[in-house]
């Protein structure tokens, strides 16, 4: 059981979540800005999502950083989120929820697979709880997708 003190150390990762968050917002600002020209951008919805944001960052973090036994396993945080990420914005024209599900199952797989292939390996441990923070990590690859894409659709008001 641990006290709230042994969680100060977690204060670096939460300010490195809220910049990559505010990185990933300004990234998906200036893309929308070079294709279709934003008429008008709500501040305050878009503050709201960045609030939003690095709630979520904070939590997974926390209940995450609960779970580690050894320090290389905080990869799984950056690897599985960003993997869901990316296989969401590779599938071709299908329907966004099509298009997260996809991306979930498939990195979910990724993440049971390697674990699964890491019992075969001698100086490797398979572990459930491994499994579980992967599942965790792609989860919130899909919210930061699904809160860009409300970013886009109720933050950003273009001149059509």
């Amino acid at each position: 059981e641990r006290n709230l003190a042994e969680y100060i150390p977690l204060i670096p990762y939460l300010g490195a979540g809220f910049v990559a968050t505010v990185l990933a917002f300004g990234a998906t600002l200036t893309y929308q800005n070079s294709r279709d020209s934003p008429l008008h951008v709500h501040w305050g919805k878009l503050l709201l999502s960045l609030i939003l944001a690095t709630c979520l960052a904070s939590l997974v973090v926390f209940v995450c950083e609960s779970m580690i036994v050894t320090p290389i396993e905080r990869i799984h945080f950056v690897k599985y989120a960003v993997l869901s990420f990316f296989l969401f914005f590779s599938q071709g024209e299908q329907s966004n929820r099509r298009k997260m599900l996809g991306a979930f199952f498939l990195a979910a797989a990724v993440g049971g697979l390697e674990e699964c292939l890491q019992h075969l390996v001698p100086t490797r441990v398979f572990d459930l709880r491994d499994i579980l923070m992967n599942l965790i990590s792609v989860g919130t690859g899909i919210c930061f997708v699904s809160l860009l894409l409300y970013v886009q659709k109720h933050v950003l008001l273009y001149d059509r």
